[in-house]
């Protein structure tokens, strides 16, 4: 009896934890973490049967659902972030944050709010200077990444080489909106 009952306190505790996390958030945004974390963990967002998924939290993160258009799967991000690092080093954490870009549009270029965006929605930290870590990543005198203007990059072909088998990745082929069309 007496485990049940702190199992019920710790429960009550996490819960208390996770609310606070997403009082934070916009009701977007909640809707979104809560779907990512239902199908990471694989539930029932109603809490019914684990083994069934719950059809809302499905559609959710429906890539065809004209709401979520242009916008990357939650739990693809998650997983492909997730690379099993205890510690990950937020330069390397750029370099992810370029991957997925790289993953998504290819050789397109982007912009330093972009990478933010990108950092901020995987939930990881990366360097308050994130175009230093673009200047000078380079192996062998071969820029990984050209500027392209002000604060936006491009991968360089060496740089795309890179992307790929350093994370696995292969280019993307979404098209993109020019910046001056976007946010």
């Amino acid at each position: 009896m007496e485990n049940s009952s702190r199992k019920s306190v710790e429960l009550a505790a996490t819960v208390s934890r996770v609310v606070g996390i997403l009082s934070k958030l916009n009701p977007a945004d909640q809707q979104r973490a809560i779907a990512a974390s239902c199908t990471l963990l694989e539930i029932n967002a109603t809490g019914g049967d684990p083994g069934h998924k719950d059809r809302s939290a499905k559609n959710a993160l429906n890539k065809n659902d004209p709401a979520r258009q242009g916008e990357p799967d939650p739990g693809e991000l998650a997983l492909f972030f997730d690379r099993g690092d205890k510690k990950a080093d937020p330069t390397k954490n750029v370099l992810l944050c370029a991957a997925w870009h790289f993953k998504r549009y290819g050789m397109a270029t982007f912009s330093l709010s972009e990478i933010k965006e990108i950092a901020s929605e995987a939930g990881v930290v990366i360097p308050n200077r994130p175009d230093m870590t673009f200047r000078s990543a380079r192996k062998n005198g071969k820029k990984y990444f050209a500027t392209a203007g002000k604060q936006i990059f491009k991968p360089t072909a060496t740089g795309g080489h890179f992307l790929q088998t350093e994370f696995g990745t292969r280019p993307g082929r979404e098209t993109k909106q020019p910046m001056s069309e976007q946010k």
